[in-house]
This record gives structure tokens, C-alpha cells and sequence, in this order.
């Protein structure tokens, strides 16, 4: 019923607003789910969790994650001898076929965002190494660059070519991610516009 009713949430603040406190409900079930530290002590989400729960609760996909995620995680410690463990199980099962698409799209997503601040390095290190090699005690200026590129073994040889290859590769990878990232976000409106 919640995955239901969020569905219909198409602003994103709205949605925010209304997601955030779901998505650390079913952290905390799953903290608490057959945890004897709940009779001894005090059982919290860690902060660091509650910061990427919320910053990851932005679009469907993101709310998608977490369920899914999370029930997976109780679903693996429902112990046999439970009494209700049959209903358990099946209500987990549920959660994650509602959410298995979208949580997959939100999974594959994380991973690339990853990959986009390596390559982010990557594009980075690679300039410096072309710019240092194409300044060589000269001004900066394109055509420096531009003959680093164009005749690599005059200015330092394999390296060079291994840092363009590097450079183009990671700008090429950090465009492609952006486009796609930018595509998967279509979901939600802002409320200003």
C-alpha cells in the first residue's frame, strides 16, 4: 500500500517528504527484526546510514532501492522456528517483486555514479600529465596541447598516449553516464516549475 500510494506522488518535494520517513521505517524494522540487542539495549540506524537513506530517497527509483534492499536483509534472517515466519516471508517476497524493477535501475545507477567520480579523477590526472608535458617550460596554450596529441612521441612517449587515451576515454565515460543519469530522473517534478 505505501509503494502504491507513492506512485502517485509526482512532485519531488512532496514525494521527499513522504518517502524519507518510509524508508526509514523499514531500516529500522529491518535493525530491530530478530535483534536481541532490542531487550538489552538501545538499537538505532547509525547516522551514516540515515544520511544515505535520505540522500538516495529522491526519486522512485531510490525508494525502490531501499525496500528492496531491506527486505532482502529480513528476509535472510527470518528463523524457521518463528511462529509467523511463513507470512514473514511472504510479505518480504512481495516487497521485493513490487520493487525488484526499479531497484535494479537505482542499484546499477549508485554503481555508476561511483564509476563517474573515478573517472572524474581519472580526466583530471590525465590533463595534468598532457598539460605538463605540453607546457615543458612554455605558455600554456591549445596548440601545445593539441601537438602533445598529435605527435605524442615527440613529447614523452607511451605516457603521453596512455594519458590521452585516459583523458578520452573518462570524458567519453563522464558524458555517456551524465546523459543516461539525466534520463532516469524524469519521474518527479520540482514544485517550482
Amino acid at each position: 500500500e505505501c509503494l502504491q500510494y507513492m506512485t502517485l506522488l509526482h512532485t519531488e518535494e512532496v514525494f521527499r517528504f513522504c518517502a524519507i520517513p518510509q524508508v526509514m521505517a523499514i531500516a529500522t524494522l529491518s535493525d530491530i527484526y530478530n535483534n536481541p540487542k532490542v531487550f538489552t539495549g538501545v538499537v538505532k540506524i547509525r547516522k551514516g546510514m540515515a544520511a544515505k537513506l535520505i540522500l538516495d530517497t529522491k526519486s522512485t527509483g531510490g525508494l525502490h532501492k531501499w525496500f528492496n534492499v531491506l527486505s532482502r536483509d529480513i528476509l535472510a534472517r527470518v528463523p524457521s522456528s518463528d511462529p509467523s515466519a511463513a507470512r514473514t516471508r511472504d510479505i518480504c517476497k512481495q516487497i521485493i517483486q513490487l520493487t525488484d524493477r526499479h531497484s535494479k535501475s537505482a542499484i546499477a545507477g549508485s554503481y555508476i555514479q561511483s564509476f563517474n567520480v573515478a573517472a572524474s579523477v581519472a580526466l583530471a590526472a590525465s590533463l595534468y600529465r598532457l598539460i605538463g608535458v605540453a607546457v615543458g617550460g612554455e605558455k600554456l596554450s591549445l596548440n601545445g596541447l593539441t601537438s602533445v596529441l598529435m605527435a605524442p612521441s615527440k613529447h614523452g612517449g607511451k605516457p603521453t598516449v596512455i594519458a590521452a587515451g585516459l583523458f578520452f576515454c573518462s570524458l567519453a565515460f563522464i558524458v555517456v553516464t551524465n546523459l543516461f543519469v539525466g534520463t532516469s530522473r524524469s519521474d518527479l517534478r520540482r514544485a517550482d516549475h
